[in-house]
């Protein structure tokens, strides 16, 4: 069924009709108006009906006249201006429905990403809703702001996520990192949580995750945790705001600590080595020959599990669940993280040792 196209001023009156109102509380009639304020009779009748706008000229003659202040009835002009506008334009927003189409609205209201903005049935109320999400006035204002975003990631056929899932969790995760007050990005104080955070994988994410959140702003990086989205194939992405503040969100994709953590440092050698503008937005597992991921993976590897460490375990070739938590707790690190480095070398089948992974809610 086709949303209405008429104009409707939500709980809003012209000036007009208080002017009207005022006259009669005096008996006063129009025409004695306008010999007052040296205004046409004509004028004054299409002020009270409401066909012109209310000018602070006009507002002070009436002050001078009625009593009233002047503020008053400018407030009443802007504010029944400024809903007649909106009513006008909500009502256009019915032809952007193509549009707000593209994107997963179901998927994202039930991840929390529009926050407290209302996200209606109709057409016009949830292209409204995307467009205070996005923080733009239209979807032509959408595409531009968002061009630099879609054009830099990597293209290949294993990694092609949707572009408006994609933008939209990328906003989620610009807005929650608004909130987090960072200091000014300092490499070393970053070197130095990545050196002690590899001890945060054998805990739960209701301890990790706000501690971890803690230390990265300390060292100015705003670290996020978005939910994923649908025809979403990314784990994390870094990107910088100016040259002081680092952002990286993490997706939540695999539910599982091995994917994650590898995540975090994946994008945490990105912060340290790649201080650019440059968005990189990342699938770890499809690097495509990119050198940039290749390090990035090959750091988060090392990181997580040293390779002179991992190298003496795996040549013992003893993979029972006791060796594997054993060498965990040595090297201080989940078992999860070591049954996933040994399932992505090809030392244990995809379907052994799942067990001893943490999967998150």
């Amino acid at each position: 069924m086709p949303e209405p196209t008429t104009t409707q001023i939500r709980d809003l009156s012209p000036p007009g009709e208080m002017l009207e109102e005022a006259l009669e509380e005096r008996g006063m009639t129009g025409a004695e108006l306008a010999r007052r304020t040296g205004i046409s009779p004509k004028h004054i009748s299409q002020l009270v009906n409401g066909h012109v706008a209310l000018s602070m000229d006009m507002a002070l003659e009436l002050e001078r006249v009625l009593g009233i202040p002047a503020r008053l009835w400018n407030s009443l002009e802007f504010n029944y201006r400024v809903e007649q506008k909106r009513a006008e334009r909500h009502a256009s927003l019915f032809a952007c429905g193509d549009w707000m189409r593209q994107f997963p609205i179901a998927a994202m209201r039930k991840a929390g990403y529009f926050g407290d903005v209302e996200v209606g049935q109709g057409v016009a109320p949830r292209v409204e809703a995307l467009l205070q999400f996005f923080g733009v006035a239209t979807p032509e204002a959408w595409e531009t702001e968002w061009a630099h975003a879609t054009g830099r990631f990597r293209k290949s056929k294993a990694f092609d996520p949707n572009r408006f899932a994609l933008t939209a969790w990328l906003r989620r995760g610009e807005v929650e990192s608004q909130v987090i007050q960072c200091a000014s990005y300092d490499a070393g104080r970053f070197r130095a949580v990545i050196e002690k955070a590899r001890a945060l994988t054998i805990d739960p994410p209701k301890a990790f995750v706000p501690v971890l959140i803690s230390w990265c702003a300390e060292a100015g990086v705003a670290l996020t945790f978005v939910p994923s989205l649908p025809k979403l194939a990314i784990s994390g992405v870094t990107r910088w705001k100016g040259t002081d503040k680092a952002l990286v969100s993490l997706s939540w994709r695999h539910k599982s600590d091995d994917q994650l953590w590898f995540s975090f440092f994946h994008e945490a050698c990105h912060v340290l080595e790649h201080r650019t503008g440059t968005i990189y937005i990342d699938s770890p597992a499809d690097p495509d020959g990119d050198p940039d991921e290749l390090r990035a993976n090959q750091f988060a590897r090392d990181t997580l599990l040293p390779s002179n460490a991992f190298s003496d375990f795996a040549a013992r070739k003893r993979y029972s669940k006791d060796a594997i938590r054993a060498f965990a707790r040595s090297v201080s690190v989940s078992p999860g993280i070591v049954i996933g480095r040994l399932q992505h070398e090809g030392l244990l089948p995809r379907s052994h040792g799942n067990d001893l992974k943490r999967y998150f809610d």
